[in-house]
């Protein structure tokens, strides 16, 4: 019985290293025990709606998010057959673990997590059945980002509580622009700006489908016929540094933990 117990924990530990093996990246270091801790800021995007004549009202009517954000890596193992990243992340008091897949075309995000498109606990209220998804959320060749744009795809039916069911269908675009200098952490980087443009549509029970569209326009002036604009800034070294999301709201990294170097 010992010998079996052994080599179960042998083959568990096998897996779990080439798990991380196929999960390593030049984009997000993802490590067992790595965070990520960011805090908002005061974007450019409100500071124009507060120059504004109806500023108290147009703020009133932005969503409210978290003042932090936390995201850690849980673990790094194969779920299915396909090696898979456990990311919790925390925004204030809600948390929520998404499985990030690591394929050989690149990374496969789900829809709730922040890297999606910069808003934190996405879909946390919501769940999602007959989920599809096609193409990369970030497009790597050998653990690196292998052309300056792409696109993916993801459709669902949303089940919200007691609320109308809804089928959402939705085409994301990654743009990746040119190296940027920013000050983090008392540090000067120079992260790459990735900018990621959702367009879609979203049908409500007995209702016509309406357009799922976010920009950093949308907080001033709402209309579906913005661009559809959020971004995240990567580092090299420390992964994500900065979210700026559709609603205006900004996050800068404050702490950053890697077990390799702390």
């Amino acid at each position: 019985m010992r010998y079996i117990v052994t080599l179960a924990v042998l083959v568990a530990f096998s897996t779990s290293a080439n798990a991380q093996a196929k999960c390593k990246n030049s984009l997000i270091p993802f490590e067992v025990g790595a965070s990520w801790t960011f805090e908002k800021e005061n974007s450019a995007v409100m500071e124009k709606i507060r120059e504004l004549p109806a500023a108290q009202l147009l703020e009133s009517r932005i969503a409210k998010q978290a003042s932090k954000v936390t995201l850690t890596v849980e673990k790094i193992e194969e779920k299915a057959g396909v090696p898979t990243v456990f990311l919790k992340e925390t925004a204030e008091d809600v948390s929520k673990t998404v499985e990030i897949g690591c394929t050989s075309s690149g990374l496969i995000v789900p829809i709730q997590s922040i890297l999606y498109s910069a808003e934190p606990a996405a879909g946390h209220t919501y769940a999602f059945e007959n989920a599809k998804s096609k193409g990369s959320s970030y497009a790597l060749r050998k653990g690196n980002i292998k052309s300056k744009q792409w696109s993916s795809t993801f459709s669902a039916d949303v089940v919200r509580g007691s609320l109308p069911r809804a089928k959402l269908s939705l085409e994301r675009t990654v743009t990746v622009g040119r190296a940027e200098n920013l000050t983090v952490m008392g540090k000067d980087l120079k992260p790459k700006k990735f900018v990621i443009t959702i367009k879609g549509t979203a049908t409500i029970e007995g209702l016509e489908k309406m357009p799922v569209q976010t920009t950093d326009k949308t907080a001033i002036k709402p209309s579906p016929t913005h661009d559809a604009n959020s971004a995240i800034w990567f580092a090299p070294d420390y992964g994500p540094i900065k979210f700026l999301n559709s609603l205006g709201h900004e996050y800068l990294l404050t702490d950053f933990k890697a077990p390799t170097t702390n």
